[in-house]
Parts: structure tokens; C-alpha cells; sequence
């Protein structure tokens, strides 16, 4: 839900059908939210956010791709990410664990990057 539609939303804030699948999105996620590795994203961008005035949702943003880089090779965050990539498309469950978690990484940092481009283009 989230690459498919926090491009689309930040792009055009009148896209009320993206608007609403990323509120959907962020449900889905605050319900994940004590089963999955976020915890470190989140607990680094607090301090970020404390220290040096980074809104809490940029802060998970930049923090989130670099988290994951970090873990990926944890049998279990590398299973997790695997399954991730697969389901936004980035690969298929026949290629390896490994490849398929750095893939996801790698979208995520994309995705940043999509979405960072198209707020400077739009201010």
C-alpha cells in the first residue's frame, strides 16, 4: 500500500484515494508496530527528532532504509524482508533470501527518494 500509494499522495494532495489508502497503511502499520524491528528506527529518530528538531516521520523516513541495511542479515529480519520485496513486487520467492532483503532495502531508498523529488518539484 505504501509504494503504491505515498508517491502518488505526495505528489498530488488532492489524490484522495491515495490519501486514504495511507491512512489505511499507517493503521496497518501502528497495529505491526510491536512485532516487527521498527522499534529501532523509531527509538533513533526520537533522539533525532529531540536533538536536532527533525520532525518524527522524516526522521523514520531517512533512519528506516539504514535500520534495515543494518539488520537484513539477521536470519529472521532477512526472512521478513525477503517476504516484503516479494509482496511489493521486487523479486520472487524462488530467488534467494539474501538478494530479495537487499532489493527491499534498496526500495525503500528509492521510495525516499521518489518522494523527496516530487515534494521539491511541488513547492
Amino acid at each position: 500500500m505504501i509504494f503504491a500509494n505515498l508517491p502518488r499522495a505526495c505528489a498530488n494532495g488532492e489524490d484522495l484515494e491515495a490519501r486514504e489508502a495511507m491512512l489505511l497503511a499507517s493503521f496497518y502499520a501502528g497495529l505491526a508496530f510491536t512485532k516487527a524491528y521498527v522499534g529501532y528506527v523509531h527509538a533513533f529518530s526520537h533522539k533525532v527528532g529531540g536533538m536536532y528538531g527533525v520532525p518524527h516521520g522524516l526522521g523514520n523516513a531517512i533512519l528506516l532504509p539504514y535500520v534495515l541495511d543494518f539488520l537484513k542479515d539477521a536470519p529472521l529480519a532477512e526472512q521478513r524482508l525477503a517476504e516484503l520485496a516479494v509482496a511489493i513486487g521486487a523479486g520472487t520467492a524462488s530467488e534467494s533470501k539474501s538478494v530479495l532483503a537487499k532489493r527491499f532495502v534498496e526500495r525503500v531508498r528509492e521510495l525516499n527518494r521518489t518522494v523527496a523529488s516530487r515534494r521539491r518539484s511541488s513547492h
